[in-house]
């Protein structure tokens, strides 16, 4: 059984895909790499760690929030355990993001910790880029 693909089709097959994570986001944001650490307080979530683009603090690119979630344990009760370290992601940046593939959150992920030296675990889409 023979497949026929059209030209465009075997360009977004083989010479748009991009197998380098960082590549792929420097296409659409060539600034990535180089945003500033903003830090601040707030009362719902805490220490805030904001990247963004120098001279613009009013769009915030990412933003990590550490959280310490209590668990139970039996017999003993609540103990401060599980440390989730999120990454909030403006919402321009996570959509492009999923056009990488269906693991973009692991390669975000790792791209993000690589580059801004940071421990997180788990991203989100940010809602609202400017809080």
């Amino acid at each position: 059984m023979k497949l026929i693909i059209t030209e465009n089709q075997y360009k977004l097959l083989k010479e748009d895909r991009d197998n380098d994570f960082e590549e792929f986001l420097l296409k659409r944001f060539p600034y990535i790499n180089d945003l500033e650490i903003l830090r601040y307080r707030t009362s719902s979530s805490g220490p805030v760690r904001a990247y963004i683009r120098p001279g613009n603090e009013k769009y915030k690119y990412f933003r990590v929030i550490s959280r310490i979630e209590p668990t139970f344990i039996p017999g003993v009760g609540t103990k401060d355990k599980d440390e989730f370290i999120r990454l909030y992601v403006s919402s321009q940046i996570y959509t492009y993001a999923q056009k990488f593939g269906m693991n973009f959150e692991f390669e975000l992920t790792d791209w993000f910790n690589k580059t801004y030296d940071e421990n997180v675990n788990s991203v989100l889409k940010s809602t609202n880029s400017n809080r």
